[in-house]
C-alpha cells in the first residue's frame, strides 16, 4: 500500500470517528436522550456500529480496487514495454545485418572495378591476355555475399526508416543479386572478353559510387575500347576470310592508317596517364590510407549513417 492510500485510509477513519462522537453529542443533547435511554443506547449502538463497518467495508473494496487497478496498469505497461524492447531489438540487429551487407558488397564491387581498369588498361597486352588476368581473381568475382533474408529485414525497418530510403535499399539489393549472377558466371574460364566484360558492365556502379570515381572509371575505359578499336582497324587484313557472323572493320588508305598509328600511341599515354589513378588508388588501398567508403555517393553515406544510428541506440 503506498503513501497515498495510506494516508487516505487514515482520514477516513478519523472521520468515522468525529462521526462517531457527533452522533453521540446529539443523543447525549437531545431532549429525548432521557426517555427510553436503555433500549435507544443500544440501538444508537448499533448503528454507530453498523455505519462504521459499512464505511470500512467500503474503503476496504476501494483500497482493493484502487491496488488492483494500479497493478493492472504496472503489467500493462511491462508487456509494452517487452514490446518495446522487443521491437528495438530486431530493428538494430536488422539495420546491423543491412548495413553491413552493403558494405561488404560494395567493397566488393569497388574492388571489382578497380582491378579491371588495371588489368583492362593494358594497350600493348591482346584482349586474350587481358581476360586471363581478369579470370584470374576469381575470389574478387566469388564475393557479394547477402543475407537471404534481406526482404524481410527491410519490411522490419518500414516503421522507422523513410520509405525512400528503404526502396532505394530494396533496388540495390536486386541489382545485387543480378550483378552476383553475372560475375559468378565470369568465374568460367571460356568466357570471352567481350563476355566479362559486359557481366562487369552490369555492376550498378552508378547506383553505388561518386561522380569523381564514375568519370575516372568511364573516362578509362572509352580510352581502352577507342584504342582496341583502331588498333582492330589497323592490323586488320581485309585479304582473309573474315570470321562469320563478325562485320569487317572498314578500309583504310595508307594515309590514314599512319593517322590511325598516331592515334593509337596518343591513347596509349592518355591510358597509362588515367591508368595511374587507380594504381595510386591501389596502393593507398595496401597502405590503409584509403578506404573504399570515401567513394560512394551522398546518397549510400547518408543511408548508412541512418542504420548505423538505428543499430546502435540502446535508449
Amino acid at each position: 500500500m503506498n503513501k497515498k492510500i495510506k494516508k487516505t485510509t487514515v482520514i477516513l477513519y478519523l472521520l468515522l470517528l468525529l462521526l462517531s462522537l457527533l452522533l453521540g453529542l446529539v443523543w447525549f443533547l437531545s431532549p429525548l436522550s432521557g426517555f427510553m435511554y436503555d433500549k435507544q443506547v443500544e440501538i444508537t449502538i448499533t448503528f454507530i456500529g453498523s455505519l462504521i463497518g459499512g464505511i470500512t467495508t467500503l474503503i476496504a473494496l476501494w483500497i482493493s480496487t484502487n491496488e488492483t487497478r494500479k497493478i493492472q496498469e504496472e503489467n500493462r505497461k511491462d508487456q509494452n514495454n517487452l514490446i518495446i524492447l522487443k521491437e528495438k531489438k530486431e530493428f538494430r540487429t536488422n539495420a546491423f545485418i543491412i548495413e553491413n551487407d552493403l558494405k561488404i558488397c560494395f567493397k566488393d564491387l569497388f574492388n571489382i572495378l578497380v582491378q579491371y581498369s588495371l588489368d583492362n588498361a593494358k594497350p600493348d597486352m591482346k584482349k586474350e591476355e587481358r581476360i586471363r588476368a581478369i579470370l584470374s581473381w576469381k575470389e574478387i568475382l566469388r564475393g557479394i555475399n547477402y543475407s537471404s533474408s534481406w526482404r524481410a529485414e527491410i519490411r522490419t525497418l518500414s516503421s522507422i526508416m523513410k520509405m525512400d530510403d528503404l526502396n532505394y535499399i530494396y533496388e540495390m539489393y536486386t541489382l545485387l543479386e543480378k550483378s552476383k549472377q553475372f560475375l559468378n558466371l565470369s568465374e568460367n574460364n571460356k568466357h570471352s572478353y567481350v563476355e566479362v566484360h559486359r557481366n562487369i558492365e552490369l555492376i550498378p556502379k552508378e547506383f553505388v559510387f561518386n561522380e569523381k570515381f564514375l568519370e575516372d572509371y568511364s573516362n578509362l575505359k572509352y580510352c581502352v575500347e577507342e584504342h582496341d578499336y583502331y588498333v582492330k582497324i589497323y592490323e586488320f587484313d581485309h585479304n582473309k576470310p573474315s570470321t562469320p557472323g563478325m562485320e569487317p572493320p572498314p578500309k583504310v588508305s595508307l594515309e590514314e592508317k599512319e593517322d590511325l598509328k598516331v592515334n593509337i600511341e596518343n591513347l596509349k599515354y592518355i591510358i597509362y596517364s588515367s591508368k595511374k589513378v587507380f594504381e595510386d588508388i591501389r596502393e593507398e588501398q595496401e597502405n590503409n590510407h584509403l578506404k573504399y567508403y570515401d567513394f560512394l555517393n551522398d546518397k549510400w553515406k547518408s543511408i548508412f549513417k541512418e542504420l548505423h544510428e538505428i543499430s546502435n541506440d540502446n535508449n
